[in-house]
């Protein structure tokens, strides 16, 4: 099981489950702990060596709609011409390429797209904004955001309006830099001023 919860929250959000039993969690104890993307692990093993069993249950979808909308709500509410830049982990894979969203991503991402990346898109789309992590040719430690357990993702975006995007500079990871030991350093250089 070490190393392995982002790859079972990538899996349960691809099957679209709530609840994930597990065994062999190698884990001691009887414990909690917070896998991500809304999705907690409970577990018990007496062995640290061997055995254990856990249960994932998945975060509640409503509560992720619920944050879309509070989103799209407050940026409906800043003027179309004030610069708006949003930043965050939005827990989801926009991928490479970009047939048909070219408005709203370049074709530099990373991986594949999943739905929680596809939630991200629409989001671009519906508010005109550009994820600007995905319009800039990088290495790959230069796009991924996010390691755990030999896995690299990109998770961690930086949008802005696309009236806006010719501002921008530069998007890329930082990758000796880390706010947790998973969580790399995304950095936008844009002018401010005109």
């Amino acid at each position: 099981m070490t190393g392995k919860s982002r790859e079972i929250v990538d899996m349960m959000e691809r099957r679209k489950l709530d609840v994930l039993c597990l065994q062999e969690t190698k884990w001691k104890g009887s414990k909690a702990r917070d896998l991500g993307a809304g999705c907690k692990l409970y577990y018990h093993g007496e062995n640290g060596a061997r055995n254990g069993v856990g249960v994932v249950v998945g975060g509640d979808r409503e509560e992720k709609e619920e944050f879309w909308e509070k989103l799209d709500e407050a940026v409906e509410l800043i003027p179309k011409e004030e610069r708006l830049i949003v930043g965050a982990d939005f827990n989801g894979h926009v991928g490479e390429g970009n047939s048909g969203d070219e408005r709203v991503i370049g074709k530099n991402g990373y991986g594949a797209r999943n739905n929680e990346g596809q939630t991200i898109v629409d989001f671009a789309h519906r508010t005109d904004m550009a994820v600007i992590n995905t319009f800039y040719s990088k290495r790959e430690s230069h796009k991924v955001t996010y390691t755990s357990g030999g896995r690299h993702t990109q998770i961690d975006y930086i949008l802005c309006r696309r009236m806006h995007f010719k501002v921008g500079r530069d998007c890329k990871v930082i990758p000796g830099e880390s706010v947790t030991k998973q969580n790399h350093v995304v950095i936008g250089k844009m002018r401010l001023m005109s």
